[in-house]
Order: C-alpha cells, then structure tokens, then sequence
C-alpha cells in the first residue's frame, strides 16, 4: 500500500493528479486511519508501468534544424533562464498551467525578496548622488531602447502562456524579421540600465568602453545588489574558486519546484536543479575560455549573444525562419529586458527620489507623445507604464504620468 505522494514522487507527477486519477477511477484506492491509500492490485500495477513508460519515452533532446544549430544554443540557455524565473516567482497553480504574468511575476519577485527602498539605499549608501546627471542619461537610454525594441507592441504584452505565445505569433514573426537588429536594441537597453545602476555604485569608469562597464559592474556592485534586487535567477555567475551550495538555491529549496509540472516543457524536459547546473556549466565554460579564469554572469551572456549575434553568424540569423523561435526569443528577451529596467528603476526610486524618477518618465513620455501620436496612444501598453503601475501597486511610488485627455473629434461643441 502506498500514499498518495509516494505515487507522485514515483510518477513525477502532482499529488493532485494522483487524487484526481483515483476519482476518475484509473486507480484503486481506499482509506486507511483516514488517509486515502493505494492499494495493490494488477489494474494500479498496469497503470504505473504505462505511465513510467510514457515518462521515459520523452524524447532526450529536442530536434534542431541543422541550420540554426548554433542559435539553438543561446536560444536555450536564454529560455531556460526565464523558465527558472517562472517556476520561482509563481503560484504553482500557474505553473500547471503554464499561465504566467509578467506583473505578477515582477511583483513576486520584489515581494518574495523583500525589496524595500530603505534597503537598496543602504546597499548604496554614501555613493548617492554623485553622478545623478549620468545615472538619469543613462536611464533614459534604457527606456529609449526598450521602447525601440518593444514597438510595434505585442498584441498580449503582459500574459505569458501558451495562448498568449500563438496570439503573438504573427506579431513577433514581423517584429524579428532582423532578429539581429532586435538582440542588439535588447542588450543595449539592458547594458544602459545595468551601466545606470553601476554609475551609482561607483562612477569613475571610462562609460565609452563595454568591457568597463561590465567589469565595473561584476566587481564592484554585484555583490551588494545581490543583498536587494540581484537575485536569483539573475545572480546565477560563475566565479573562480567559489563554490555554489545547489541544495541552498531557491530552485531546490521550494517544495513545488520538486514536482513534475515544474520540469522545462521541452526537451530535455530538465527539472529547476538541472536547469541551474545546465546554466552554471555553461557560464563555467565561457568563464575558463581566456587564458586566465574570470567571472561569468548574464551581463556576459548577453553581451556575447549580441556580438555573435550581429557579428560572428549572420547566416544562423538569417535562417531563424520559423514562428516558433522567434517567439520565443521575443517573448525572453522582452522579459529580460522588464525586469532588468524595473531593478534600474528601483535603484534610482531609492536613491534619487519619487520625483526625480518621474519627471524623467513625463518627459520620455512627453517626446513620444510630441512625435508620435500613434505611440501615444499605446503609450499606457509599454513596460515603462506597466512597471509604474506596479511600482505604485507596490508604494514605492504615488505618481502618475500627466496624459492629455483625448479629443472626441465626433462631440458636438457649440460656443
């Protein structure tokens, strides 16, 4: 006789999906000292065996056209990322869904990690407002590219499911028609946030060289950001000679990240913990490809994909063709790219002020609106909005932007 989570662990299902196979009637159960039990007969004995064969026939790998065999990698590492993000940031009812909201998320992620302005101002104590002039430059380059990369906006900007990913389809097909044009504008909107925070950590780095910034960036303000906003996932970074702890990472310390349903959907179909060891080997790799050791994290990432992207293989880019690819890259990227700028716009919420923030924010939003009265009237769908709701929802903010009403050219008006 076996409880209901032993069969679950066996399965690498649910517990709720082995109580609902039993009120189905798919298998034998009784109560016993008022636990709900399985029993042992020929009819549960068929049924495990074919569902442990249906779980051991998923397929080991996920076929790859031969031409994007290159891109597939980043493709990977990128989604694999975001799927670690997810399962770490959601109600598990989402999770068996595969429904996800970026709002949601970005909320969870603040709230789980008990984000408060007072302890981002501690993080960066006297550094303050040094350089309160390039820090704000900087943040309006991370809006501008963000919008760059954002329009034209997504049919579904917020929801992330399935439905969501066929919905926007079409959309990112046309949207990723250079893709690599498109990963470009995304790592630089994230390199001007990550250089934003970076400058008001420590400002007295040459801002014309990449390489500068995101050493600055590793070596002087990773670790105590990642007492605030650099959390994991993000924080995941080899670093020689340091020795990662798994079974510590919030990947194998939350109780449903145990379960079946939070296993990658796609092949290799790797649960959150191999998910982390994939990623980590990776960094590793790339960390100990010089000829001396050196840290790795997603700011390296991010800045390879792009160079190799739109320097190094043209050819894989060119043959991104299919739907499928591109949409998820859109859809990574445009999560990348939201929290990353929430995280910036935190750090500058904290230490510049409420209203410093949200001038800048009226003023993006004032020569948006001046040029393009098309982008204005979507301007309320954009992450920069949508992150301002939330920033609001989560008091960290009570400002709004100053919109103009919009002129009903059909009202009848007499004077």
């Amino acid at each position: 006789m076996f409880s209901v989570g032993q069969i679950s662990d066996v399965l690498h299902v649910t517990p709720a999906t082995v109580r609902r196979w039993i009120s189905e009637g798919k298998l034998d159960a009784t109560r016993a000292n008022g636990t709900l039990t399985l029993i042992e007969s020929e009819k549960n004995r068929s049924f495990y065996a074919a569902e442990i064969d249906k779980f051991r026939k998923r397929p080991p790998t996920a076929w790859v056209p031969k031409e994007i065999k290159a891109f597939d990698k980043w493709h990977h590492l990128l989604d694999e990322l975001m799927w670690l993000l997810k399962v770490c940031y959601s109600d598990p009812s989402d999770i068996r869904r595969k429904a996800f909201r970026l709002d949601r998320l970005f909320h969870a992620y603040v709230t789980t990690n008990n984000v408060t302005m007072a302890r981002i101002r501690n993080t960066f104590a006297s550094s303050a407002s040094s350089a309160a002039s390039l820090v704000l430059n900087d943040l309006k380059r991370g809006w501008y590219n963000e919008l760059a990369y954002s329009f034209p906006l997504r049919p579904s900007t917020l929801r992330h499911s399935y439905s969501d990913m066929e919905q926007n389809k079409m959309s990112s097909n046309v949207r990723l028609a250079f893709p690599s044009w498109r990963i470009t504008t995304a790592y630089y909107s994230v390199y001007f946030y990550l250089r934003a925070v970076t400058l008001v950590k420590q400002s007295g780095f040459r801002l014309e060289q990449h390489g500068a910034t995101i050493e600055c960036f590793k070596n002087g303000v990773v670790n105590p950001l990642a007492n605030t906003l650099w959390r994991f996932p993000f924080d995941i970074a080899f670093v020689p000679g340091k020795t990662v702890r798994v079974a510590t990472l919030p990947c194998a310390t939350m109780e449903h990240t145990q379960f079946g349903y939070c296993r990658h959907p796609r092949a290799p179909h790797r649960s959150p913990t191999e998910i982390y060891r994939h990623i980590f080997q990776a960094y590793r790799t790339k960390g100990k490809a010089g000829k001396r050791p050196s840290m790795y994290s997603l700011f390296d990432l991010l800045h390879d994909f792009r160079v190799w992207a739109n320097y190094l293989d043209i050819d894989n880019m060119l043959s991104l063709w299919g739907q499928g690819y591109k949409a998820f890259l859109d859809q990574n990227l445009a999560t990348l790219l939201f929290f990353i700028g929430g995280i910036a716009e935190l750090c500058v919420l904290a230490i510049l002020g409420d209203d410093v923030y949200l001038r800048q924010l009226q003023r993006i939003y004032d020569l948006f609106a001046a040029n393009n009265p098309e982008i204005e009237t979507s301007f309320g769908d954009t992450p920069l909005c949508q992150r301002l709701d939330i920033h609001r929802a989560l008091q960290f903010t009570e400002g709004t932007l100053l919109r103009p009403p919009k002129e009903d050219i059909n009202r009848v008006s007499i004077s």
